[in-house]
């Protein structure tokens, strides 16, 4: 009787959605930015973050809080959601960040606010989307980028300021303004129609921004 021999041959089409299944996990991770170079760093640059592990996926953190010693630029190289977002100089004010790029970054964590967090002067100037966002922190934000993709809820809980430089840079959220966060208006004549709530501080920029909400 002939011994019966074990047929090794897998299915290619199994291989590959072993693959995807397990690779899409993986991508799904915080991470915290390690480079510290002017750039223009691209987000998907895995040897710019610690332990090569790229910020992606809803409900997860990016940090970009490394000790930077001028501005350092991150350019949004392809359409991403993160959950939150911190940027800092080590913790604390100091150098600024740009993040840049034409490709859309979703603000999606899950059943909870997504949060950026500023702790050093950071400017926004590729597209946001998300429909439940907090801004917190003390230090200033700018916010360049049209940003239709923004829509239910944004609260402004910071401090020293949030500055638009046209008037779709909140989509079409309601502003929930709860503390003393400053907002402005970059140049002459931005008005934004967003229904506004009023916290218990409220001030117009040196240029002013006219409320039709």
């Amino acid at each position: 009787m002939k011994p019966h021999r074990l047929n090794r041959w897998i299915s290619p089409a199994l291989v590959v959605a072993a693959f995807v299944a397990t690779g899409s996990s993986a991508l799904a991770q915080s991470g915290t930015w390690s480079g510290t170079g002017f750039g223009p760093n691209n987000w998907s640059a895995s040897a710019q973050w610690t332990g090569t592990t790229v910020a992606n996926g809803a409900s997860n953190t990016a940090t970009f809080g490394s000790n930077i010693t001028q501005l350092t630029v991150v350019t949004v190289d392809s359409t991403r959601t993160i959950g939150n977002m911190t940027f800092s100089d080590n913790a604390a004010g100091g150098s600024p960040w740009l993040l840049r790029g034409t490709n859309t970054l979703t603000m999606n964590n899950g059943v909870s606010q997504a949060v950026i967090t500023k702790t050093t002067t950071t400017t926004l100037s590729t597209p946001i989307a998300g429909s439940n966002i907090r801004i917190n922190g003390g230090a200033s934000m700018n916010i360049t980028s049209s940003n239709p993709g923004i829509s239910g809820t944004l609260t402004l809980g910071g401090v020293n300021g949030v500055n638009i430089s046209n008037s779709n840079a909140f989509g079409s959220a309601a502003i929930s303004h709860i503390n003393g966060e400053v907002v402005a208006g970059t140049t002459r004549g931005i008005a934004i129609s967003n229904p506004y709530t009023l916290g218990t501080y409220f001030w117009q920029g040196a240029f002013g921004l006219t409320l039709n909400g």
